[in-house]
């Protein structure tokens, strides 16, 4: 299991990845870069599964609004075409929900185990 620390650390590099590919994706969009794209998110929701478990453990709060305004604001300066920016908040913000409803079901899980 990671830790929150090298789960972050291992989730940046995703999102940067990610937002380089959903640029190249508003340009192209080929089936390669969305395969690449679905690829990293579930990459991402594969590290979500260790957040949870910290999270669980240390009794933290799945909603974290100032690390999420964090994320997006490092992750919309990483665009390159300030163009892309709505679409691309979004995009972050539809993996965001998908990551939260994730936790949340994992949390649950790990609640009824007990």
């Amino acid at each position: 299991m990671l830790t929150l620390q090298q789960a972050r650390i291992s989730l940046n590099e995703i999102d940067a990845k990610m937002v380089s590919l959903f640029e190249a994706y508003q340009i192209d969009q080929d089936q390669i870069t969305l395969d690449k794209l679905n690829e990293l998110k579930k990459s991402r929701l594969a590290i979500i599964y260790d957040v949870a478990i910290y999270k669980h453990q240390n009794n933290l709060a799945i909603y974290d609004p100032k690390r999420e305004q964090e994320l997006i604001a490092k992750n919309l300066a990483l665009l390159q075409d300030k163009k892309n920016e709505s679409a691309y908040l979004r995009f972050i913000n539809e993996i965001l929900e998908d990551s939260k409803r994730l936790q949340k079901k994992i949390i649950t899980s790990l609640d009824h185990d007990e």
